[in-house]
């Protein structure tokens, strides 16, 4: 079995679903219904829409460039830090903060050089004719806040 690239979108389908929950659940969000819903119709199209016919999700694109284009997605207040905390993070990551933007393209580059060898009982390992979408979204996955997170548990 080949990591294919929809692999790749019901893994943003589920992080889409995760962000619409979130919003959903907002009660200080402005516009949480129209908000959540937008990018649950958006998540719904990542994780079904190869069972959905064109037609519906043609509509359902409609419906979403809807609600964007009349105001129903707008962003909560963020919680900020502290001052001193971002202050204090920034110094401890220092340099480290561009870990996570230079391993997204060095994933992408390898994987997309190396896919083809790749091969385990004749069959590659992922998907060739996609092999830059699957590397892109491995790096991506893989730059998921280690650096900040490490920093955190020192205690700033």
């Amino acid at each position: 079995m080949a990591l294919t690239i929809n692999y790749l979108f019901y893994l943003v389908g589920i992080v889409l679903a995760v962000v619409a929950g979130i919003i959903l659940t907002d009660k200080s969000h402005p516009r949480r219904l129209t908000a959540g819903g937008f990018w649950l119709v958006y998540a719904l199209i990542f994780l079904i829409g190869d069972w959905i016919p064109v037609p519906v999700v043609g509509l359902l694109v409609v419906a979403m460039a809807l609600i964007a284009g009349f105001g129903g997605v707008t962003g909560a207040k963020p919680k900020m830090l502290s001052e001193d905390t971002r202050r204090q993070s920034a110094k401890c990551l220092g340099n480290k903060l561009f870990v996570p933007a230079l391993t997204i393209p060095v994933v992408t580059v390898i994987l997309t050089l190396g896919a083809s060898h790749l091969v385990f009982g004749g069959k590659p390992l992922i998907e060739l004719k996609n092999v830059t979408l699957i590397g892109f979204g491995i790096g991506c996955v893989m730059t998921r806040d280690t650096v900040a997170s490490r920093c955190a548990k020192r205690g700033g």
